[in-house]
């Protein structure tokens, strides 16, 4: 545990996952102060951790969640919907697809906006997780594919549109086991 207290924050989206625990606790070894957001508590104790309850698939109810967060450094959208966007395209329903591309396209726009003013005022980084998915797809994989070249897109927006202010980073892993 890091006992100097924190100059820098951080969200990390989808913390309770097996990628968002591991970022949260190297942001942690790093002096941050972390936020970490997703629907169930992880197993990260630290004081200089809080975690926010949210629902990624109602973004419209987020702005009440971030209400704690009065700096920002770094914001990483780490969270994505796998149980509905990996399914055969005969088994695709359109709330599949709705939901899918909320949680993986639409909360990291809609999290962007809510907290760029933080992120400017810090001259801060954001990272947004995409997929080697958006490049090459694999069988039943439309919505988390299509959800993740979104990211891609939303990326370079970002980065022309915020930067120089705002670095704005994409980054794209292949299959990861969970741990």
């Amino acid at each position: 545990m890091n006992t100097t207290q924190p100059q820098k924050s951080v969200l990390i989206t989808g913390s309770s996952g097996s990628i968002g625990q591991a970022l949260c606790q190297k942001y942690l070894a790093s002096g941050y102060f972390v936020y970490g957001l997703d629907l169930k508590a992880g197993a990260i104790q630290d004081r200089h951790f809080k975690f926010l309850k949210g629902d990624l698939a109602k973004p419209e109810k987020l702005k009440a969640v971030l209400l704690p967060i009065k700096k920002l450094d770094v914001l990483i959208h780490n969270a994505a919907d796998t149980a509905h966007t990996f399914k055969p395209l005969s088994r695709t329903t359109l709330k599949d697809w709705q939901r899918g591309l909320t949680i993986n396209l639409t909360s990291p726009f809609w999290l962007t906006q809510l907290l760029v003013k933080h992120l400017r005022k810090s001259r801060g980084s954001i990272i947004l997780m995409s997929s080697t998915r958006h490049l090459m797809s694999e069988p039943d994989t439309a919505v988390y594919s299509a959800s993740k070249g979104g990211i891609f897109g939303l990326t370079h927006s970002l980065a022309v549109t915020l930067g120089p202010e705002v670095r704005v980073n994409c980054i794209s892993p292949g299959w990861i086991a969970p741990v």
